[in-house]
């Protein structure tokens, strides 16, 4: 039979820390804009900085940068996979994806002149996308110079309006203010021989003579 002592000891092997990328991402400031930027600082237990490798089969590839840089910049928006490499041979694969803000629209409803000639018709623009709340963007409308969503005292034809976001975007946009016709009257004379209203006949000799004689 078995008549030995025993003990049983527990031991701990410790294992390195994750690598971490530790990454800033900038995403894209204007809707169909490519500047896009993502930077790393990576680290781990070992020693020595982690190399990086970026993905240019699954993900978005770079044009302005080296595949191993920690700084890419000038990026469209997109999924961005990069492959980082400690001194002990330890990788992670990591994916960071670059946004971009929607697009400005608007649209622009207006009142017309009430009188052909005038200039009292009013243009209203409504706008979306972008970045920040509407009502506090930048509107520059041309020629009128005005500088809200509403302006008044247009006469008839085109107008432009700036429209700014709060990431200074930009876009323009073109309304076209129509007018009432033109108030018209013709006169053409039909009768050269009849009566005045007390009956007094009169002749007009010829259209547009105003020899008339009351006999």
């Amino acid at each position: 039979y078995y008549s030995g002592c025993d003990l049983v000891e527990q031991f701990v092997i410790q294992g390195p820390n994750p690598i971490e990328p530790d990454e800033t991402i900038f995403d894209v400031s204007c809707f169909g804009e490519a500047d896009g930027r993502i930077i790393l600082n990576p680290y781990s237990d070992a020693v020595g900085i982690p190399t990086v490798l970026w993905d240019i089969t699954s993900s978005i590839p770079s044009n302005t940068n080296t595949l191993t840089s920690t700084s890419v910049n000038g990026l469209l928006p997109g999924t961005y996979t990069v492959t980082i490499t400690d001194s002990d041979g330890c990788t992670i694969t990591e994916d960071f994806i670059i946004t971009e803000p929607n697009a400005i629209t608007a649209s622009i409803s207006f009142v017309e002149p009430l009188c052909y000639g005038d200039a009292n018709g009013s243009a209203t623009i409504s706008s979306n996308g972008g970045t920040g709340a509407p009502a506090t963007w930048i509107y520059d409308w041309s020629p009128s110079f005005g500088n809200t969503q509403t302006v008044n005292n247009l006469s008839s034809g085109i107008n432009y309006v700036y429209v700014t976001d709060l990431n200074g975007c930009t876009d323009t946009f073109e309304v076209i203010i129509s007018q009432p016709d033109p108030v018209s009257a013709v006169v053409e004379p039909n009768l050269f021989y009849n009566e005045d209203q007390l009956g007094n006949p009169f002749h007009i000799s010829c259209n547009g003579f105003s020899d008339k004689s009351i006999h």
